[in-house]
C-alpha cells in the first residue's frame, strides 16, 4: 500500500508541523526533507520533487513575512497548494471515447462500492467485463421477472 504509507507520512508531517511552537529556516528543512523523503519512498520522480522543495520554500519564504502572519498555515497551505498542483488539478479530465477500447482503473473503493461504481460507467459506455459482474441475487431477480412476464403474455404457458 504505498498510497497508504504516503499519506500516512505526509499526515504525520503535517501533523508535527502543528505541534511545534517555533518555525524557523532549520524546522522549515526538516518538514521539506521529510516530504521528499516520503515522495521519493513512493517512487516520485526526483526532479519533481525538487521543484516541490525549491517553490515551497519561495513561496514561503520566512524571513520576507511579517510578524503577524501564522508560519504554520503558510507553511500548511503552501505544502497542500503545491502537492495539488504536482498532482496535476488544473489539467482536464480524460474523455472516455465510445466504441474505442478505454481502460480505468477505480482506486480506493471498498467492496461493496465496486460493482455500483464500474456498472454506472459500463452501463453508459456499454464495456463488457463490468456489464457481466452483477451479483447472483440480481441476476435471479432478473430471470424471475423474465419469467413472469413469459406467463403473463398471450399464449405463455406454466409448464417449461
Amino acid at each position: 500500500m504505498v498510497l497508504g504509507d504516503l499519506g500516512a507520512k505526509l499526515s504525520a508531517t503535517l501533523a508535527r508541523l502543528q505541534k511545534v511552537t517555533v518555525v524557523d529556516d532549520e524546522m522549515l528543512g526538516s518538514i521539506l526533507s521529510d516530504i521528499s523523503r516520503a515522495l521519493l519512498e513512493s517512487d516520485v520522480n526526483i526532479r519533481l520533487v525538487g521543484e516541490l522543495r525549491n517553490n515551497i520554500k519561495t513561496r514561503v519564504n520566512l524571513e520576507a513575512e511579517s510578524a503577524g502572519t501564522n508560519r504554520q498555515k503558510l507553511i500548511r497551505r503552501a505544502i497542500i497548494d503545491e502537492l495539488v498542483r504536482m498532482v496535476g488539478a488544473g489539467r482536464a479530465p480524460y474523455k472516455l471515447k465510445k466504441g474505442k477500447p478505454n481502460v480505468v482503473m477505480f482506486v480506493g473503493l471498498q467492496v461493496r462500492e465496486r460493482r455500483p461504481a464500474q456498472s454506472k460507467p459500463c452501463a453508459r459506455f456499454r464495456c463488457r467485463r463490468c456489464s457481466r459482474r452483477f451479483p447472483r441475487s440480481r441476476r435471479r431477480r432478473r430471470r424471475r421477472r423474465r419469467r413472469r412476464r413469459a406467463l403473463t403474455r398471450p399464449g405463455g404457458s406454466r409448464c417449461r
